[in-house]
């Protein structure tokens, strides 16, 4: 048994151990919560979703800005246009949410997600436009520029651009991301950004799959005294190195253990949360190399979103 103590804003110790589950494991487990009464696993998110940034620009001249993780944003003139399709002139209210790091991805529901495939990301952004509360679009034959700053994953060759669809899924996101080959959304890369030129508002992301293949795992979670909801709990496998992250499916949640989930074969941590009588519970299982047929323990512990989202951050 190994331990690792450190403080997390005040709120919490961690304790690092290692858990055997035909390989060895580090685990870890957080511990002194702050007791609450939660109703829904969601609801605990929401004041941890990523805030959007709302600016002002001048429609016929276009302008640049950046949102708030260091997204820069440049706008061409004569843009945006209305529903029916007159040009806009006057200023254009630009709200921008950006995912770009995995704690928001899992806090905001936008996991990198392709019709249940896994993605290798650069960043997500979600991004409207609008002029007295009307929405207003951006014209044919106009892009804008969305340069993300490297990260984890950000300078990855081959990368492509992927457009994204909400969906109401209580499964853990409310975004597919669908692939778009096309040579005017082509990705670039400039030293320390990457670069999107979208042509429409909406949910933007560069990404790319994993040819890393799939493994078929059991995932069991501990520390709870009886059985957790499915509709109360959920898992990620949080790509080490990289970012991405993706969902583990409910459908196959039962004894608190997922069974026979295939999560691909890239060195990941294993993250899972749940609420149970009320309370908030976590923990993180780290330096697991996905292997068919072994099964990974996660010991949970009461705990808050924030204090999980502090550690989430931590993960390299």
């Amino acid at each position: 048994m190994k331990k690792l103590i450190m403080s997390v804003a005040a709120l919490m110790s961690l304790t690092a151990s290692f858990v055997a589950c035909k390989k060895s494991d580090s685990s870890t487990v957080i511990n002194n919560p702050t007791p609450g009464s939660y109703t829904s696993l969601f609801g605990a998110y929401s004041d941890l979703a990523p805030k959007s940034k709302t600016v002002i620009i001048n429609a016929i001249s276009g302008g640049s800005f950046y949102g708030n993780s260091g997204t820069r944003y440049e706008f061409q003139p004569n843009s945006f246009q209305t529903l029916s399709g007159t040009v806009v002139t006057g200023n254009v209210d630009i709200q921008v949410l950006e995912c770009t790091n995995n704690a928001d991805m899992i806090f905001g529901k936008m996991l990198t997600m392709s019709d249940g495939q896994p993605l290798i990301s650069a960043g997500e952004i979600s991004l409207s436009a609008s002029q007295g509360g009307v929405a207003v679009n951006i014209r044919p034959g106009k892009n804008y520029t969305v340069s993300l700053p490297t990260n984890r994953g950000a300078a990855t060759a081959g990368m492509y651009f992927f457009r994204g669809a909400s969906t109401e899924s209580y499964a853990g996101t409310t975004t597919n991301w669908s692939i778009t080959k096309d040579s005017l959304l082509s990705i670039i890369y400039d030293g320390d950004t990457v670069r999107m030129t979208p042509d429409s508002t909406g949910n933007s992301n560069v990404d790319k799959f994993s040819s890393a293949g799939f493994a078929s795992v059991d995932v069991k979670l501990t520390g709870v005294t009886g059985a957790i909801n499915a509709k109360d709990v959920m898992t990620y496998y949080v790509l080490e190195g990289y970012m991405g992250v993706a969902s583990m499916p409910t459908a196959n949640f039962s004894a608190n253990t997922y069974s026979s989930s295939a999560i691909l074969k890239l060195k990941s941590h294993l993250v899972a949360c749940c609420i149970y009588n009320g309370d908030f519970y976590g923990g993180i299982l780290s330096s697991v190399s996905p292997t068919d047929g072994t099964t990974y323990t996660i010991s949970l512990s009461k705990t808050t979103p924030a204090a999980l989202k502090v550690l989430i951050n931590a993960l390299k």
